[in-house]
């Protein structure tokens, strides 16, 4: 049997990724970089408001090596909501929020 040569999900595989997910959960801000409202850290997956790492750049443009897969300063916090929205979207094509995500109880 061939052995796989590169990642099932480039980047999300590799351990370098998955520590600094977890740095990244345990010492971010917990704000969400596209609706800029507090992600509220108890809420679990697959909770839409839950806690996710995104990426600044598409994992799909990148290469299965490129460091922006898993380099810290390449991920960003937001709600999952606001992940799976994005998409494969440019960071900057994100519009600005008018008002606080429904579920959140002020």
């Amino acid at each position: 049997m061939k052995r796989r040569r590169t990642p099932r999900r480039p980047g999300l595989d590799d351990v370098r990724y998955r520590n600094n997910r977890e740095t990244l959960k345990a010492t971010g801000d917990h704000i969400c970089h596209a609706c800029r409202f507090p992600i509220d850290m108890q809420r679990r997956h697959p909770d839409p408001l839950s806690w996710s790492c995104d990426h600044r750049w598409p994992r799909s443009t990148l290469h299965p090596d490129d460091p922006r897969h898993w380099h810290i300063s390449a991920l960003l916090e937001a709600h999952l909501r606001c992940n799976e929205s994005r998409g494969a979207k440019p960071l900057w094509s994100l519009p600005l929020p008018a008002t606080p995500p429904p579920d959140i109880d002020w």
